[in-house]
């Protein structure tokens, strides 16, 4: 392995980069097999590379090329460390994945497996929650934002986002991705559709994201069509982005951490205790009640954008004996 200079070794990017120029490659080509991570992956990466490093320095292994009583080591060490199994699945990936840059012949590493399905029968990862919230209670408090035109640019705001999140069970980094050049109105069937163009969670090669849909409901104090179009006419003059959401001091683009921020908000105001629940909880919390309301499963799952019932029936919902004819925004908008 080429000398890394103290200073840089943190910076997992750099080092691969490095790695794979002194191996002749040209920069262009390092910089494709680099964009093989997403951002988010290598924020996480990043972040997990980093523990690591200390790690090794601490006790003075070489955190390029360590041994495979090493790495069980470490993962012994964050099991001890009260991590849970998600993190130690995310490291197990991160190392198997960044060491082989380095000439680390991972595959010989035979017990690391092993040592993940001892963590995953010592600790196995739960849901998040053990019940959810009653989505009756945001429904009221948005009730009470109304009529739209009274609003402010910020309530305004939140309502639509809290509308969107639970007609969609979408996550923020989905919400994020609205953006008003690939949208399209039908005044007719009372319908908006967005055509979802960045790449997200899901997204992988054949396999195309279905569109976001939002359909009008007769109660004009919960129809998110009705409140979107209200939002987008009111931001037409100010906002700097073509994105949907926009920040209501600087009319940019938020990022999934400020939606995230303002669905806490909203659960907040409506009497929902956040220290329990956070912002994903309104893809719990709508999702059971579209289910209980008579929802089909099918519907669900697409609108969920999930490809595997056991996700949601582990993690979402107790209960999968519903075969109601509701489609997934009326359930969980009427009850």
């Amino acid at each position: 392995m080429p000398s890394i200079k103290e200073e840089t070794k943190f910076n997992r990017v750099y080092c691969i980069r490095k790695s794979l120029i002194d191996r002749g490659f040209s920069e262009s080509s390092a910089d494709v097999i680099i964009a093989s991570w997403r951002p988010s992956t290598i924020k996480q990466y990043q972040y997990s590379w980093r523990k690591f490093v200390i790690w090794c320095v601490q006790r003075k292994t070489n955190s390029f090329r360590p041994s495979e009583k090493d790495v069980i080591d470490y993962l012994n060490f964050l099991k001890d460390s009260n991590f849970s199994y998600s993190v130690l699945n995310t490291t197990r990936s991160m190392l198997t994945q960044t060491l082989s840059f380095f000439g680390v012949d991972v595959t010989k590493f035979v017990f690391v497996d092993r040592m993940l399905k001892g963590c995953f029968n010592l600790n196995p990862p739960r849901a998040r929650y053990s019940f959810t919230w009653d989505v009756n209670l945001v429904l009221t408090f948005l009730s009470s934002l109304y009529p739209l035109e009274d609003l402010t640019l910020k309530t305004l705001t939140f309502k639509l986002v809290s509308l969107v999140a639970l007609t969609t069970a979408a996550r923020a980094q989905s919400i994020s991705a609205l953006d008003l050049h690939f949208m399209s109105f039908s005044q007719r069937q009372g319908t908006i559709v967005f055509h979802i163009q960045e790449l997200l969670k899901t997204t992988r090669p054949g396999f195309s994201l279905p569109n976001v849909v939002f359909k009008r409901f007769d109660k004009p104090e919960l129809c998110v069509v009705k409140t979107m179009i209200n939002y987008v006419l009111r931001t037409k003059d100010v906002r700097k982005t073509s994105s949907l959401f926009i920040s209501y001091a600087t009319f940019r683009k938020v990022s999934t951490s400020t939606l995230s921020r303002w669905l806490k908000t909203v659960l907040l105001l409506a009497g929902i205790d956040i220290n329990i629940f956070k912002a994903h909880s309104f893809r719990c919390a709508s999702t059971s009640a579209a289910l209980a309301s008579g929802c089909s499963i099918k519907d669900i799952m697409v609108t969920a954008n999930w490809t595997c019932a056991k996700t949601f029936y582990k993690f979402y919902y107790r209960e999968l004996n519903n075969t109601g004819t509701k489609d997934f925004s009326s359930a969980v908008i009427t009850g």
